[in-house]
This record gives structure tokens, C-alpha cells and sequence, in this order.
């Protein structure tokens, strides 16, 4: 008899435990079918949060089969005070960087409202990296659809992959 009890005292925890276990898959599926709502680059090109809010997002579609948190290089604004010294600033940051080397497996996000003026530094400090230093890194640019394909071609001798997304 006291066999008999253990055993349906054990059948119905196992059967509670397979009863929460699959509550559990049911709420992870639900979570991972719900899509994130699309992030867009703020009006105002003031807004630091914003900014970094919506980078943030773009990371994310783009970290498959990256390693470790992406290095990010964000220009802001022209309307913020001492611009053309953090534009010297950020020459210097990139070049930098560029010329030490980057593991592979890694995002380097380049972004900013500034788009052009983001552009123009990335083809100028490409231009000066070396030919196949950059293999296995994703290059990703977050900017106008009319300096993609110029960034694209400085980015292109280094060998890392170029990735575009589209700052509207």
C-alpha cells in the first residue's frame, strides 16, 4: 500500500512539473513571436538619446554572428557647440582604431545626423587603412542612401563586410 502511494505521489509531481514546464514554453514563445516595435532616428538632431536609442536597435538587427558589444562612433550634431573640434576628435578616434586593428567577429557602427559630414570621415580614414586588415568585421553605417555606395567602396579594400541601414 505505501507503494502504492509514493508512486501516484511521484506520477503527479512529474506530472506537475511537465504541466509548468510547458507554461514556461508557452510564454517563451509568445515573447519571442512578439516583434519589437521599429525604432527610428529622432526628428530632433539634438537628441543624444534618441540617437543612442536608435543605434541601439540597428545593433541589434546586425549582431548574428558577432562576438562582444559592438564598438559604436557616433558624430553628433553640427547644432552642438564645439562641433568642428568633435569632428577632429572622432578623425582621431577612428584612425586610431582603424590603424590598431579590430578583432574579428566584431560590429564597428559609424553613425550620426550629421550623415555627410559621417561619411566623408569614414572614406577619408578607409582610405588609409591597409588591404584585408579588417577580414571578419562588420562594418555597419547608419546613414544616407547617397553616400552608401562611396563608403561602401572606401570600406571594401579592408575587408571588412559593409553593412547599410538607412538613418529615415
Amino acid at each position: 500500500m505505501a507503494a502504492w502511494i509514493r508512486f501516484s505521489l511521484a506520477a503527479l509531481l512529474l506530472f506537475g512539473l511537465a504541466a509548468c514546464d510547458q507554461q514556461g514554453k508557452d510564454a517563451k514563445d509568445t515573447k519571442a513571436s512578439a516583434e519589437p516595435a521599429a525604432v527610428h532616428p529622432p526628428a530632433d538632431p539634438t537628441d543624444k538619446k534618441g540617437w543612442n536609442k536608435f543605434i541601439n536597435y540597428v545593433a541589434g538587427q546586425n549582431m548574428s554572428r558577432m562576438r562582444g558589444r559592438p564598438t559604436s562612433f557616433f558624430l553628433a550634431s553640427s547644432q552642438e557647440p564645439e562641433w568642428e573640434g568633435r569632428l577632429d576628435g572622432m578623425h582621431e578616434s577612428v584612425g586610431n582604431s582603424l590603424a590598431r586593428g579590430i578583432l574579428p567577429r566584431s560590429l564597428v557602427i559609424f553613425a550620426s545626423p550629421e550623415t555627410t559630414a559621417m561619411a566623408d570621415l569614414m572614406v577619408e580614414e578607409f582610405e588609409a587603412t591597409q588591404a584585408g586588415t579588417l577580414r571578419d568585421v562588420r562594418i555597419l553605417f547608419i546613414g544616407a542612401a547617397e553616400d552608401e555606395e562611396r563608403v561602401k567602396a572606401a570600406v571594401a579594400p579592408s575587408g571588412a563586410e559593409f553593412v547599410f541601414h538607412e538613418a529615415k
